[in-house]
């Protein structure tokens, strides 16, 4: 089970001894910068505490035929061509499958296995590493903190991360990890500026490190069309904006000018002076470290399709009502929607649903605690308690335990006002009437999908392998392989030409 987590939940590490006085001139940008609220050993000190928890959260580190070092090697040529050359970074290869990557203050860079699938060569990789590198040295964090505080924008969030239910911690995680989850969301979208300088920035990197920056736009083109993909198999309108798109809010305008400023300006200096053009995209080197990459969602981890929640190694999947979003950790699952919300995980307990119903909420009273049905006359009881948030605001949270062995619990936390009881009680009846098990077949049924590096034949052979190319559960197999080999729509490589497919 793995969440979008948002690793800029940081201010709360922030006290009033961190004011630390008023602008400061940036030497990557050359302009001075509000960043009172945060000095640079401030940054340093909390990207390290984040650190962790974005380890958490993402289920901890990849590595795959090298990739981790590969990634680390690129970056670290790329911070040398920076304003912070000798300031320790760390780069980290993050085992998920959005297409995502990052950066932390002090230095932390973080890209996922799912961005590395969709790359197609060094320069690509180089622009992404190169964007996140410039959020940095831009300082663009210790801006947002310094900003939000003066507004007091910051201390209101906070108030959500702290509204916490009182008396069990465990009750209480559902209220902290969705509040989390929504002030993490505000502090991680950066301005436009801020977008567009550190990809001045990153260009301006990636080109004296000899990198073709117009693989920055190019990069670019393809994460807008599958970001247009996943909107079009979710519903969405594309424009909306999710996912690294709503994060990054950048546009292939705005990318163009950073290249060119960086190609004209004092980019083509450095390359002059070097004695050398910056034309390297090391296309077949990034092609051979991705070769069997897994891609998408890791079954053991459990598969989000929809309103509906699968578990292969548990053999069980479950529904949320219509309307409700799911959102999947490496601890939890997250059920969210406008009148109520809820958790769902795995715990070991014995005994019958309705005692460990009971001694879960005993500190609190259980409340009209009774049997509950659920398909193949499982073992399942639900009960009602009240509780508080950390600012006394009243709330009932149903629980909802199924039995699936003798040691088994998949319990459910459904939360909401007491005007929400309405809701409250239909979230779980459509939880527990929804919860089956699949046949020992349908499970070993979900396995990973992984990149494989291939050579293009003919434009009729190469369509063939792309039209028999398997996919996520209604995904268009031609498109996808298009947005994966940076194809425009209707168009092959051309033969002989190094493609990505994928196989199971």
């Amino acid at each position: 089970m793995k969440l979008w987590f948002s690793p800029l939940v940081i201010a709360a590490g922030l006290t009033t001894a961190s004011l630390l006085g008023g602008c400061t001139t940036n030497p990557a940008t050359g302009q001075q910068s509000y960043t009172a609220f945060m000095s640079s050993d401030e940054e340093k000190r909390v990207g390290a505490e984040e650190h962790s928890k974005v380890m958490k959260e993402y289920g901890g580190s990849f590595d795959h035929n090298g990739v981790a070092a590969y990634v680390t090697a690129i970056g670290t040529k790329l911070v040398a061509n920076s304003e912070l050359a000798g300031q320790p970074f760390t780069f980290t290869v993050l085992d998920s499958e959005i297409v995502n990557a990052f950066a932390l203050p002090g230095g932390f860079v973080y890209v996922t296995r799912g961005l590395l699938a969709l790359a197609s060569s060094e320069a690509e990789l180089a622009s992404v590493l190169g964007h996140e590198i410039g959020h940095v040295t831009g300082r663009h964090t210790a801006q947002r903190v310094s900003q939000a505080n003066t507004a007091n924008i910051v201390t209101g969030g906070l108030a959500v991360l702290a509204g916490v239910l009182t008396g069990s911690s465990e009750l209480g995680s559902v209220v902290s990890e969705i509040g989390g989850t929504g002030a993490g969301l505000y502090l991680q979208s950066f301005s436009r500026e801020q977008e567009f300088e550190a990809d001045s920035l990153g260009v301006r990197y990636m080109t004296r490190a000899g990198y073709d920056p117009s693989a920055a736009g190019g990069f670019l083109a393809k994460l807008q069309a599958q970001s247009d993909l996943e909107a079009k198999l979710a519903g969405r309108d594309p424009n909306a904006g999710a996912g690294m798109m709503a994060s990054h809010p950048r546009t292939q305008d705005r990318v163009a000018k950073a290249v060119t400023e960086a190609t004209q300006g004092e980019g083509a200096k450095a390359q002059a002076a070097l004695g050398k053009p910056a034309t390297e995209m090391g296309r077949e080197p990034f092609l051979a470290r991705i070769n069997r990459l897994p891609y998408g969602v890791n079954p053991e981890e459990g598969i989000v399709r929809g309103p509906s929640f699968t578990l292969p190694p548990q053999r069980i999947r479950w529904s949320a009502p219509s309307g409700y979003a799911l959102q999947n950790s490496a601890e939890a699952v997250l059920i969210v929607g406008q009148a109520a919300k809820a958790r769902y995980d795995i715990a070991k307990a014995s005994g019958p649903a309705a005692d460990i119903v009971r001694d879960w909420g005993q500190s609190y009273g259980v409340r009209g605690l009774s049997r509950i049905a659920v398909p193949g006359g499982l073992d399942a009881a639900t009960g009602l308690i009240q509780a508080q948030t950390a600012q006394k605001q009243p709330m009932l949270v149903r629980l909802l335990v199924i039995k699936t062995d003798a040691n088994t619990a998949h319990r459910f936390q459904i939360l909401g006002g007491f005007q929400s009881q309405g809701e409250i009680d239909r979230v779980a009846q459509s939880l527990a009437s929804s919860f089956t098990q699949l046949s020992a077949a349908e499970a070993a049924g979900f396995k990973p999908f992984r990149v494989e590096i291939l050579t293009a034949g003919s434009d009729t052979q190469t369509r063939q392998l792309a039209n028999q190319m398997p996919t996520p559960s209604g995904t268009d197999a031609v498109r996808l392989f298009e947005i994966l080999n940076g194809l425009a729509p209707g168009a092959m490589p051309a033969p002989g030409t190094k493609i990505k497919l994928l196989r199971m």
